[in-house]
């Protein structure tokens, strides 16, 4: 399944002799093979050339260069993944780039080695991407490639990407990659500024350094899981800046540097993938460093997906991440989902749907999204409205309606709309069909000459106007989800499926991702609140942890307490809407 989830993108399968090369390394690199997923542009020799750098970084002997070795080097391929997913990265250089990012990283034996390959990938990333200014820092220019122009929200409305980025890099006490490369190489001269920010830095993370009374138990046993992160946290408390330039032939500045630029590359990724009112982020200052890419003895986590560890107890501040860097923004939405706060009780029943909720908005940011594209959804949306209404009128519209919406909807729920399409009342009925079948039933070439509307003429000369944008690939792009469990591959889409039900288990996790109603209804109240397109970025995350604080399921199969929660979070919203817009007319 997940070699035939690789070669589903690919223009020709792989080989016989790659393929045979994958089976044998399933057990210890499967979990990386997403990477080949969303990246069919990849050949052959690179991914031949990824599976020796990984062999090769197993190699390495001295386990704290190999933790070292591994966040850095699973740090360039992640960004590299972010950037291609844009088409940041043009189509026809991406598999040359990738080969030329990871090719330093094969037989590192010293920090000093590391460091420069650290450095080169990140040269080698902003020279590729074609939305990179010449102009600025490093770390502003790689910030703005993930998170766009940065912009300060000015206290009025959602907090932006860049405030919520800045902010979490900060309270890591991460120090800035052009400080690290600047302090490398000019040594003894650094500029005073330079000396300083990082001075500042290392000062504030020698103070976060957390209280350890005595344990349980079973805290020992929890917090023994990240052995080696906590010698990597050990290694850094023990440099000595001042001394090391005041002999700085004594010691080679990038051997010292090279752990720390671990923990800034690691840290961008950390940032990104924050989601909105992220709080384990900013309380805890040693998340990102305490990340374990080794694990215990007896179970290797290098290149396994990404898991939280040791939460729950005070020792661990919140847990830790440990594993590969492969599920990212899934395990740092599972360590948040505990801080976001139910309006209900029994709220947030199914352990596996929040985290998948939180990564749909986190893994698409929503900054490069375009006007057409969000009124297409809407346009969508309407049109089946329309659809769903003119069959409950004209029972010669109704069969070919319900018989699109079989191929969308569960049985049970097809029953119940036949039922109570006639005898309810029309806003009831319609309140119980998901956003995306809506969408759905509205871009159904089987009922594109039902009744025709005014909606259906706006998309008809949209479609003549943008027809780029608003391509059926494109608009899965833009607003599809991300489908680990079910397409191995977090590249997001809208793969049409009916709902999954909640059973037990990872059963949950297939409900999230079969569950694509979210972003299509946020892009189509996006449209109804006239909400700057630029904005979207801020504003959806706050929507969407609205929409997670609001749901409340009697049940464990009541999955439509998502749709629920979905309307209570656009009602709310348009009721914020109309007291701002009588407080204007009053004041006026």
């Amino acid at each position: 399944m997940t070699l035939s989830d690789v070669d589903r993108g690919r223009t020709t399968p792989i080989s016989a002799a790659l393929a045979a090369r994958m089976v044998a390394s399933h057990r210890m690199y499967g979990a990386q093979y997403p990477l080949f997923a969303d990246n069919p542009f990849l050949s052959e020799a690179a991914i031949n050339r990824y599976l020796d750098a990984a062999n090769d970084i197993n190699s390495i002997h001295d386990l704290l260069l190999r933790a070292d070795t591994l966040g850095l080097f699973q740090a360039d391929t992640e960004i590299f993944r972010i950037l291609s997913h844009r088409d940041q990265i043009p189509l026809s250089s991406r598999d040359g780039v990738f080969t030329k990012l990871i090719t330093p990283f094969a037989h590192i034996r010293a920090q000093g080695e590391l460091f420069d390959a650290g450095k080169s990938g990140i040269d080698l990333l902003l020279a590729s991407a074609s939305g990179s200014t010449t102009g600025g820092s490093r770390q502003k220019q790689i910030t703005e490639l993930l998170i766009g122009p940065l912009r300060s929200s000015g206290g009025a409305g959602p907090a932006s990407p860049s405030d919520t980025f800045l902010r979490v890099f900060d309270s890591q006490r991460l120090i800035p990659i052009d400080s690290l490369f600047a302090l490398a190489e000019k040594k003894g001269s650094v500029d005073p500024k330079t000396l300083k920010t990082i001075t500042d830095q290392l000062d504030r993370f020698e103070e976060s350094e957390s209280v350890r009374g005595s344990l349980s138990q079973e805290e020992r046993n929890s917090f023994a899981l990240g052995y080696w992160s906590n010698r990597h946290i050990e290694q850094e408390r023990k440099f000595n800046l001042e001394r090391t330039l005041k002999t700085p032939e004594k010691h080679d500045m990038r051997d010292a540097l090279a752990p720390f630029l671990r923990d800034s590359m690691v840290g961008l990724l950390y940032s990104y993938y924050a989601p909105a009112g992220a709080q384990l982020l900013l309380t805890n200052p040693q998340f990102v460093r305490g990340h374990d890419f080794i694990g215990p003895e007896s179970s290797p986590a290098a290149w396994r997906v990404t898991e939280v560890s040791s939460g729950g107890w005070p020792i661990s501040a919140g847990g830790r991440l440990i594993g590969s860097l492969i599920s990212l923004p899934y395990a740092i939405a599972e360590a948040e989902q505990n801080f976001l706060s139910p309006t209900r009780e029994q709220a947030l029943i199914w352990a596996d749907l929040v985290p998948q909720l939180i990564a749909d908005v986190t893994i698409n940011r929503w900054h490069n999204v375009k006007p057409e594209q969000v009124r297409w959804v809407a346009l969508h949306v309407r049109r089946g409205k329309d659809l769903m209404a003119a069959a409950a009128l004209d029972p010669a519209i109704q069969g070919p309606v319900m018989e699109a919406y079989k191929r969308y909807s569960t049985p049970g729920r097809v029953e119940w709309l036949q039922d109570h399409l006639q005898s309810d009342s029309f806003p009831k009925v319609i309140a119980e069909v998901p956003p995306a079948i809506l969408y759905w039933l509205g871009e159904d070439p089987a009922l594109a000459n039902l009744s025709p509307d005014s909606a259906s003429r706006q998309i008809t000369l949209l479609k003549q106007e943008r027809a780029d944008s608003v391509s059926p690939e494109a608009i899965s792009k833009v607003f599809g989800t991300p489908k680990p469990t079910l397409t191995h591959s977090y590249t997001p889409g809208l793969l049409k499926l009916r709902t999954f039900p909640a059973l037990m288990g990872y059963s949950s996790r297939i409900l999230a991702e079969s569950w694509e109603s979210n972003n299509l209804y946020y892009a189509a109240l996006a449209d109804e609140m006239a909400t700057p397109v630029a904005a979207l970025d801020a504003y959806v995350p706050e929507w969407n942890r609205s929409t997670i604080e609001n749901i409340f399921a009697t049940h464990l199969e009541d999955w439509p307490a998502i749709l629920r929660s979905l309307q209570t979070t656009g009602n709310n919203i348009r009721h914020q809407s109309e007291r701002a817009s009588d407080a204007r007319v009053s004041g006026n």
